[in-house]
């Protein structure tokens, strides 16, 4: 009888044991998993042909002939972008410029800066650089570039902005000089 309550006490002992292990590798095995995801803004490359005032820029016949069209509207864009938190974003223009003037002396009727408002539209408030025409920029040779201030933008962000080209004017409505004439739009989303 010994021996039955000896081998019993070593069976009951060898379950302890290994319910005790059991419990001790299970309170290690506790890890904590912990990572960070940063702040990002995206902002998706644009076609550059998808702003393109259709025909020409200025009237072809009648008393404004050769001055900026009064009829061009509005030219609508949108742009694929995301802000995975809160942002600031800044609206940049530049002025379609044309080309130089070879005659220096003909400057009073001409004009070689076409002045326009861009506006980015979709994530409210409405992000701005409008130009003002005057004649230092009518010949390109004023303030050329205009930064609209800083709007910012609550939460993140995943739909389509839409920028938006209008308010077309030119300096002392003068004459444009023949040419093609380009400009730019820069959006700045920044994570804050």
């Amino acid at each position: 009888m010994i021996c039955s309550s000896l081998i019993l006490s070593l069976v009951t002992a060898v379950f302890a044991t290994a319910a005790l292990a059991q419990e001790a590798v299970s309170r290690d095995g506790d890890i904590r998993l912990t990572s960070i995801t940063p702040p990002l803004c995206k902002v998706a490359q644009v076609d550059p042909t998808a702003a393109t005032i259709t025909g020409s820029m200025v009237d072809e016949t009648g008393p404004r002939i050769g001055q900026l069209r009064r009829d061009i509207g509005q030219l609508d864009v949108s742009i694929n972008a995301w802000c995975n938190t809160s942002s600031l974003m800044v609206v940049e223009a530049d002025a379609m410029i044309g080309p130089a003037l070879i005659d220096q002396s003909s400057t009073t009727r001409f004009a070689r800066a076409v002045n326009f408002r861009a506006r980015s539209l979709g994530w409210t408030p409405e992000a701005a650089a409008p130009f003002a025409a005057t004649a230092a920029d009518r010949l390109g040779g004023g303030q050329v570039v205009v930064t609209g201030d800083p709007v910012a933008i609550e939460g993140p962000r995943d739909d389509a902005l839409k920028l938006r080209f209008d308010q077309f004017t030119v300096a002392e409505s003068a004459v444009l000089v023949s040419g093609d004439y380009a400009g730019s739009v820069t959006i700045t989303l920044s994570p804050r």
